[in-house]
């Protein structure tokens, strides 16, 4: 990014939010071949059982997003796994089991169209 962009990125953005852009290799060449979006709706969306979940959710490596969510679902995660088997293993030891979770749907990418993570300026 040149040098006037990035000043003016820096204006409108907080500083603790604005990251250089960086490259990010294809997961699939990197041996991530499955990438699943996966609703998750918790018994009591509230306090204790929430800042547990988020906790759990920030030490698993397969979580590269979980998002807090407004409306029927409490969050949405995306997970990137090597996979199938480590797919099914992840929700097997993270979400089947846990008493917190009310359901879960997770939703399998067939193909990515578009996967942009910076803002334009």
């Amino acid at each position: 990014m040149n040098p006037c962009a990035r000043m003016q990125a820096q204006r409108f953005l907080p500083a603790s939010k604005y990251t250089e852009p960086r490259l990010t290799p294809a997961t699939e060449r990197i041996g991530f071949a499955v990438k699943a979006f996966i609703e998750v709706t918790l018994v009591n969306a509230g306090g204790n059982d929430m800042t547990a979940f988020e906790r759990e959710m920030s030490r698993c490596p397969e979580v590269t997003q979980c998002s807090e969510l407004a409306g029927d679902v409490d969050y949405l995660l995306t997970v990137q796994v090597r996979g199938m088997k480590e797919f099914a293993d992840f929700t097997r030891a993270h979400l089947a089991d846990d008493r917190r979770i009310r359901s879960y749907r997770s939703l399998l990418v067939l193909r990515q169209l578009k996967d942009e993570h910076e803002l334009s300026l």
